[in-house]
């Protein structure tokens, strides 16, 4: 059972505010972006399905983007807010789709075959969705792309050795991140690493930085591209900057109480949105009488 809300946090003075009144629909969870007026795109989950909604920039009054009892989240906009492209599970599979910015004129972007597609990205110059392609058994994952306005997704990054997960690029659209993953069957151990590429345009360059490390699902870069954000989940979740020249991790928060299932920063890199929450839970015991 949980409780979330929304959360603004300015690290130059430490202030931290409530946005939202608690609730159970995690709003934000699947992740949240900025519209460029200022308006906050984000999902929120009712029973079982998630549907997109715009909150108005202190978060108190929203409107609903799609309405329907599927997945759809992870929305990401377009440079100049024309589009806005998200995962969907309307098709009977996880895929993705675009919408204007009203929420008018819904198109399905892929059409995978017993895979699924997530985690979309666009590109700066708004013309490409850079996403993540996982087969249904979860074994293989690519980094794929495609024209936002609709055509053929090609590879961007691929391994068949190595799972390729979690794209994310930089606000400047000169770097691109993403996490690696392989299973080392004589050690029995999962092998993660994180990788920073140079990019241009919808093309990968040069790989400026690898983590061997795994920094979970949720992370990103700071809007200046010199660091990555992330949850460290050691002991109570905080945020924490990792710097791209090597140097020593920087926690951005100290809380001592609670748990963030989301985040992400203002574009003036002032401000860390958060997505708070309480998880209630109980210890259950079955046992086998048969």
């Amino acid at each position: 059972n949980t409780i979330s809300s929304l959360w603004s946090f300015t690290p130059s003075n430490k202030e931290l505010a409530q946005m939202t009144s608690d609730n159970k629909n995690l709003l934000g969870a699947t992740g949240f972006e900025f519209m460029p007026d200022g308006r906050i795109l984000t999902s929120k989950v009712e029973t079982a399905k998630s549907n997109l909604v715009l909150l108005t920039a202190d978060g108190k009054e929203e409107k609903l983007l799609t309405n329907d009892d599927n997945f759809n989240g992870q929305a990401v906009v377009s440079p100049d807010g024309k589009y806005i492209v998200f995962c969907s599970s309307k098709a009977n599979t996880l895929s993705l789709w675009r919408i204007d910015a009203d929420g008018s004129n819904p198109v399905q972007l892929t059409n995978p075959n017993n895979e699924f597609d997530s985690r979309p990205q666009i590109t700066v110059d708004g013309k490409f969705v850079i996403f993540e392609r996982r087969t249904a058994d979860f074994i293989r994952a690519s980094i794929l792309k495609i024209p936002i306005e609709g055509g053929e997704a090609t590879h961007l990054i691929s391994d068949e050795k190595q799972m390729l997960m979690l794209p994310k690029l930089s606000d400047d659209g000169k770097s691109l991140v993403y996490t690696t993953m392989d299973f080392d069957k004589a050690n029995t151990r999962f092998n993660r690493s994180v990788r920073v590429l140079t990019m241009s345009s919808d093309k990968i360059g040069e790989l400026k930085k690898e983590f061997n490390t795994y920094f979970g699902y949720n992370y990103r870069f700071t809007p200046d591209g010199k660091h990555l954000t992330h949850i460290n989940q050691a002991g109570v979740p905080n945020i924490y900057n990792i710097p791209l020249d090597g140097s020593a991790p920087k926690p951005v928060t100290n809380f001592n109480s609670g748990h963030i299932v989301n985040f992400a920063w203002s574009k003036d890199g002032k401000k860390l949105y958060l997505v708070r929450a309480i998880i209630n839970s109980e210890i259950v015991l079955l046992r086998n009488v048969g």
